[in-house]
């Protein structure tokens, strides 16, 4: 059978690209990744055997890493017109 013809005006449904596609199952995969981290360290906080002291070396260590992987990042995708001269 033949596909009718179309109408003017009626935009032709997209695909989504082989990049598209890989973008978005990478971005899922962070986002297992990241919440896998945070029910692994809700457990550790609510019934392991960690003293206060601990648990806020934990907390400082985790932000610590994501801080530096935000500098990092703006480091590497800012435009170097957009960059801050230091």
């Amino acid at each position: 059978m033949l596909n009718p013809p179309r109408k003017k005006g009626r935009p032709k449904a997209k695909s989504l690209s082989c990049k598209h596609s890989r973008h978005m199952a990478t971005k899922a995969r962070g986002m297992r990744d990241a919440e896998e981290l945070v029910a692994g360290v809700s457990a550790l906080f609510a019934g392991g055997e960690l003293s206060e002291n601990d648990k806020d070396a934990v907390m400082r260590a985790l932000q610590d890493a994501y801080w530096m992987a935000k500098e990092r990042n703006i480091a590497k995708y800012t435009p170097k017109k957009y960059r801050k001269e230091e």
